[in-house]
């Protein structure tokens, strides 16, 4: 039985992983901060990165939020460890992203905490009237997807 408890617990990490980027992502399609910089394209990966780099932690750069964004297609895409890119490891810590010359290791306790602090950052922002839709979003679309930001 300790195989089988072992092989669903990976599979919860990677389903939980996933569902947590994608979160991000989704995010980024819906709104943005208020007045934040003009996204580098509207595709996946620019809208990933700029939920990322309005509402997320201000410590990483635009290479940390890149490469989560690869593990996001990592685990989507290829459902494994790897991408084109990069080769992922995927650990239980507190620090997020430590990037090696042959991998890159992902805690998967920090990436759950990342999304919770952007999401919290979303609904403080949107509190005080600093969020406004994504280019392209009305507020029908949004209801219609069933995305609501509420405290």
């Amino acid at each position: 039985m300790r195989g089988a408890d072992a092989a669903i617990s990976a599979h919860v990490l990677w389903l939980g992983t996933l569902s947590y980027l994608v979160v991000v992502e989704q995010t980024g399609h819906c709104v943005r901060a208020l007045g934040a910089k003009a996204r580098d394209g509207q595709g996946d990966r620019a809208t990933f990165r700029g939920a990322g780099l309005e509402f997320g932690d201000p410590k990483l750069d635009k290479q940390a939020v890149n490469t989560l964004y690869d593990v996001r297609c990592a685990l989507a895409h290829q459902f494994s460890l790897y991408n084109e890119k990069k080769q992922f490891i995927y650990a239980r810590g507190s620090v997020l992203i430590d990037v090696q010359p042959a991998a890159a290791v992902i805690c998967i306790d920090a990436v759950w905490e990342y999304v919770r602090h952007l999401v919290n950052n979303v609904r403080s922002m949107h509190a005080s009237g600093g969020v406004t839709l994504a280019p392209k979003m009305t507020a029908e679309r949004l209801i219609a997807m069933r995305f609501t930001i509420q405290p």
